[in-house]
């Protein structure tokens, strides 16, 4: 006789804090980095990634990026977020429009690259994005498949 153990293999985006992932918060003890300024290409990158659950990491996994700029505006109108963010310019960012998550590994990173002149010219400002998942390969994580990335543009200006 023999026994197939069929195993809940599910996707979600990394780096949710309580669904929020706000860039303002200066470096934390232990945790990872919130973002990198990178000099030569002018671009301010937050990383963002997906993570896999499950017993096993086998197979690839094709993931779309999806951007949730409606989710913002969910946020807004209840007052989760305030009325003063607004959502980041598709102009003013880079994002790419898949990732392939690799068998074997467990989580895949890519950048939010957003221009460091629209963020110096914008002072004081407030932004916001939602950073989707979704994929034909796995399921996706229901309450974990968007990272709703906030932005105040304060912590760029010396005190």
């Amino acid at each position: 006789m023999r026994v197939s153990i069929i195993l809940n293999k599910k996707l979600f985006a990394c780096l949710l804090l309580i669904g929020f992932y706000d860039t303002i918060t200066g470096a934390v003890p232990g945790q990872l980095f919130r973002y990198v300024v990178d000099l030569a290409t002018n671009r301010f990158n937050i990383n963002l990634g997906v993570g896999r659950s499950g017993v096993t990491l086998e197979g690839d996994v094709n993931v779309n990026i999806i951007l949730n700029t409606d989710t913002i505006s969910k946020l807004i109108t209840p007052g989760r977020l305030t009325s003063d963010v607004m959502i980041l310019p598709a102009t003013s960012f880079n994002i790419q429009p898949s990732v392939v998550l690799t068998g074997g590994t467990s989580s895949v990173s890519f950048p939010l690259a957003i221009d460091s002149a629209f963020l110096l010219n914008n002072p004081i400002r407030r932004f916001a994005i939602g950073v989707g998942i979704a994929t034909n390969d796995r399921k996706v994580t229901r309450n974990l498949n968007t990272t709703i990335v906030l932005l105040n543009t304060a912590f760029l200006l010396p005190v």
